[in-house]
């Protein structure tokens, strides 16, 4: 399992705050909060499906809806009384070329990818501005910032959600809240099982990274650490990609 460093595992394990990770279920938001909640963070998943993850306490909600995030936020604020670290994990994607997406399946990915995090930030937000602390990562992508065949809304959605929580960085400073986005590379997880099983699909890709392989959920989780502690107080705004070096030789072909 990976580990904190010493000292981040001291700090949020003996604060007594409360993560909530929305998109739990997902592979990448799994990880998140099994990981915290292993290393003795208060940890609340918040998804559309049923809890894949009986461990971890549980709310379903469907992020698309304001209707249920806003009885939801209620809910929560009266069960936990407060919460101080968020992790926007919340996601899905289509691969297929633009010219052949409908408006029905850009909207449900702009929905899922995007509005939710506006929907989030609205009613969740004011609590982190009433108790004057907080720490807001968002799970962004590679493909916000290079673009990327038969993934356009995907890539819009991302696109739009960094520039959003970078808006809300520099609204939300003064009141010690930090917003930060980390922007995964080609990660192994449900989203990507076509590509990792398809040999031709793989192999093309893992050419391109000069680490040599796909990365894993656990890869991300050092960033989470970080970004969540005292340590990066003085860090907002910014994105923290994670990519295996795929952004460092331009995507260029190993020889």
């Amino acid at each position: 399992m990976h580990g904190l460093n010493p000292l981040i595992r001291k700090e949020l394990s003996g604060n007594n705050k409360t993560a909530i990770v929305f998109g739990s279920n997902g592979s990448i938001g799994s990880a998140i909060a099994d990981h915290l909640r292993k290393n003795g963070v208060r940890t609340v998943g918040i998804g559309r499906s049923q809890n894949t993850h009986p461990s971890n306490t549980y709310y379903q909600c469907d992020l698309r809806n304001e209707k249920e995030i806003t009885e939801l936020s209620k809910i929560i604020a009266k069960d936990l009384g407060s919460f101080h670290y968020l992790i926007l994990s919340q996601g899905t994607q289509l691969r297929k070329p633009l010219l052949d997406v409908s408006k029905t399946e850009w909207d449900d990915i702009i929905n899922t990818n995007l509005t939710s995090n506006f929907l989030i930030c609205k009613y969740f937000f004011p609590q982190l501005v009433k108790q004057n602390f907080g720490r807001v990562v968002g799970i962004s992508s590679l493909t916000s910032r290079i673009g990327i065949r038969n993934i356009a809304p995907y890539a819009a959605s991302k696109g739009g959600m960094e520039q959003l929580l970078k808006t809300l960085a520099v609204e939300l400073s003064e009141y010690d809240i930090t917003v930060n986005t980390i922007n995964p590379g080609r990660i192994s997880t449900n989203m990507t099982n076509d590509l990792t099983s398809n040999t031709d699909s793989s192999s093309s890709i893992i050419s391109r990274i000069p680490k040599g392989r796909f990365g894993k959920p656990g890869d991300i989780l050092s960033a989470i650490d970080f970004l969540l502690s005292d340590s990066s107080s003085y860090i907002t705004g910014q994105s923290i990609i994670i990519d295996g070096g795929w952004m460092g030789s331009g995507g260029n072909p190993r020889t």
